[in-house]
């Protein structure tokens, strides 16, 4: 595609509706929920934000990870939702561009903004992730940065993670399976490299900012790679023991973080090394050598 289409298609995209990326079908929270069950809600869902409304469905405010983080720290979890929501609220009308909707995110830092129709009721929610996803898609970005081919040697498959993407937790490593699965590669293999890039990819989650999630095959072994622009790890050692965890209690409170990434990593791993900078981030490398066939 030639620079003259390319900027064509990323102008048409931008200038299509909201209505393209939000997410419909979102529950109806009212301020009398109690934050339990927004919370528990909110972990089944895998959903980082909830608009509140009314018994009508007309928007009063919006509950997020922060909100609810505040609520965990103070152990008020029997709270009503009135007391953590956050009023009035940021929302988009279903005219609004994507572009329109990225320059809101982008001037008040939100990663979600409800969308509600000409009664104000709410019909749903733009998330950034959803926007991301929606614009990777259509501007044909992929997930996959580099593969190289097989006439090299090597191939090699490129993923990039964004830190604390709950929602989409565990796609880059589903998406590395299954084009390795192509490669024929052994059964019992493939789940060990399953369970590193896995874990790999929920340690930049939770812990970085950013990160890439890569895979190197040869005809001997398969390498796995995780690099992340975050806090760094402060004591190699003992972040490699079953159970010892530094992530914060929203985190374990949603089911992650339960100390054995590391671990993991390494007991399914032939080959096995963390380099950790502390304010700059960390590098994971695995190796599975591949069974003969």
């Amino acid at each position: 595609m030639d620079l003259e289409a390319t900027n064509k298609l990323e102008q048409e995209t931008l200038s299509c509706s909201v209505e393209k990326v939000m997410v419909r079908n979102i529950p109806q929270v009212t301020p009398y929920w109690q934050m339990r069950h927004v919370k528990e809600l909110m972990r089944i869902r895998r959903l980082d934000g909830v608009p509140i409304t009314d018994d009508e469905g007309h928007l009063l405010g919006i509950i997020s990870i922060s909100d609810l983080i505040i609520c965990i720290e103070n152990k008020d979890l029997e709270a009503p939702v009135s007391k953590y929501m956050t009023t009035p609220v940021k929302y988009l009308i279903l005219n609004k561009t994507l572009i329109e909707a990225l320059r809101e995110m982008n001037r008040f830092k939100f990663g979600r903004l409800p969308v509600v129709d000409d009664k104000f009721k709410v019909i749903g929610v733009v998330y950034w992730w959803s926007l991301f996803a929606f614009l990777q898609e259509a501007l044909d970005t992929g997930m996959v940065v580099k593969k190289t081919t097989p006439s090299e040697g090597v191939i090699s498959y490129t993923y990039q993670i964004l830190g604390k993407d709950f929602v989409h937790a565990g796609n880059a490593s589903l998406q590395m399976r299954k084009s390795l699965q192509q490669l024929s590669i052994d059964p019992k293999d493939l789940r060990r490299i399953g369970i590193i890039a896995y874990e790999a990819e929920m340690n930049i989650i939770i812990y970085a900012d950013r990160g890439s999630l890569q895979a190197k095959v040869n005809s001997e072994k398969v390498e796995v790679i995780a690099e992340d622009k975050g806090p760094g790890i402060p004591d190699v050692n003992l972040a490699l023991q079953e159970g010892f965890t530094t992530a914060p209690d929203y985190i374990r409170e949603m089911g992650f973080g339960a100390g054995m990434g590391l671990p993991n990593i390494k007991r399914n791993a032939d080959i096995f090394q963390v380099d950790s900078r502390v304010g700059v981030g960390t590098k994971v490398y695995a190796v599975v050598n591949l069974t003969r066939r």
